[in-house]
């Protein structure tokens, strides 16, 4: 063979040694260059969201928010935190004030204007932009476009609202028809209302008041305020029924004061369902179960699930969706124990929800 096609040979045979070596370190060049261009860009995280919750993280109905609403942010992938207040609106306020303090307000905030502490937390982020969900308890017209009017400020995405005047009006009427089942010449009926300044409880009380009204033979002996507490409703009612033995009925504006009430009905003698009939509203498995054996007379529930509905709008709201500023929905059913919903509620199966239906306009809030 000849020098020059000898050396022609070489060179070949060296190139093809050069490309094998190339080809053999080439993957960990890529995945390096992936790698370093993946920490160079990172994915866009999820906006976080806080919900303030008003009550006790053990409450029954918080509770019940807590879980419908984890539910939903789960399915949706939206980090959410909850902070319970304990019934404390001081304390409500003071989260904001850590938040803004510490630098640590959230891309969505989810408020309930109890007790009115809603108009002070907004005007607190006055310079912030946060994106805000109204639950549950609504704030007036005229304070919204005072809150909400700064560019730079917080952005109302809207208030979420179940129709409190409507239950407290179907719950009083159930609850006053179950009495005239076993007629009586006591017509006496007890009021036990939440708090005076809780938008909810004005408005369950005036529907139960409307009810009370149109029964002309029924006699409202008393409004009383027990603060949605067990303790406090047993305490007034055990005294009331001391001045009004022969009181016949007692609305109460949620499950745990329909307790405190029927504990001191059962320690002066009388029967739930008997001989003095109680309704309420909320859903826990406790008070599920008195309407199912009839100690509970009357029942209006489902607004728990506000929470979920909530996850739903801001999942709406991240994805550009307009969405209408006001949204007021019955959220509210009178539950008895043969209706489809009645077991729904006992098992608290929430992971069969697919909360995605409910992404369609106009909505529905509803798994009835």
């Amino acid at each position: 063979m000849s020098k020059d096609r000898l050396n022609k040979w070489q060179i070949s045979f060296n190139d093809l040694f050069t490309l094998v070596a190339i080809l053999a370190i080439l993957p960990g060049y890529i995945a390096s260059f992936n790698l370093a261009h993946a920490m160079g860009t990172p994915a866009e995280p999820q906006p976080k969201v806080l919900f303030i919750n008003p009550g006790h993280a053990d409450e029954s109905f918080w509770h019940d928010v807590d879980l419908f609403m984890q539910e939903a942010a789960r399915q949706f992938d939206i980090p959410l935190t909850t902070y319970h207040a304990e019934r404390n609106p001081y304390l409500m306020i003071k989260k904001v004030q850590e938040l803004i303090k510490q630098d640590q307000v959230p891309d969505y905030l989810i408020l309930v204007n109890e007790d009115n502490a809603a108009k002070r937390m907004i005007s607190m982020l006055s310079h912030y932009p946060v994106r805000i969900v109204l639950l549950l308890n609504d704030i007036n017209e005229e304070s919204k476009q005072v809150l909400f009017s700064s560019p730079q400020g917080p952005t109302l995405v809207a208030s979420l609202i179940p129709d409190n005047h409507s239950i407290g009006f179907q719950t009083a009427t159930e609850l006053l028809n179950k009495g005239k089942e076993s007629p009586s010449a006591d017509n006496q009926i007890l009021i036990l209302s939440g708090n005076k300044n809780t938008p909810a409880s004005q408005l369950r009380e005036w529907g139960a008041r409307q009810a009370i009204t149109l029964q002309t033979k029924t006699q409202l002996l008393q409004i009383i305020y027990a603060n949605w507490n067990e303790q406090q409703a047993y305490e007034k009612t055990k005294l009331l029924l001391q001045r009004h033995p022969k009181l016949r009925y007692v609305w109460a504006a949620n499950d745990l004061m329909a307790f405190g009430a029927m504990r001191a009905a059962r320690e002066a003698g009388l029967t739930p369902g008997k001989d003095i009939f109680f309704s309420a509203v909320n859903t826990s498995e406790k008070v599920l179960a008195a309407r199912r054996e009839g100690s509970i007379s009357s029942l209006g529930g489902g607004h728990f699930m506000a929470g979920g509905w909530a996850m739903v709008l801001i999942k709406e709201d991240m994805a550009g969706t307009t969405i209408p500023k006001q949204i007021n929905q019955p959220m509210f059913h009178l539950l008895k124990p043969k209706s489809r919903l009645f077991p729904i509620l006992e098992s608290k199966d929430w992971q069969k929800i697919d909360f995605t239906q409910f992404q369609k306009q106009p909505y529905h809030f509803a798994i009835d």
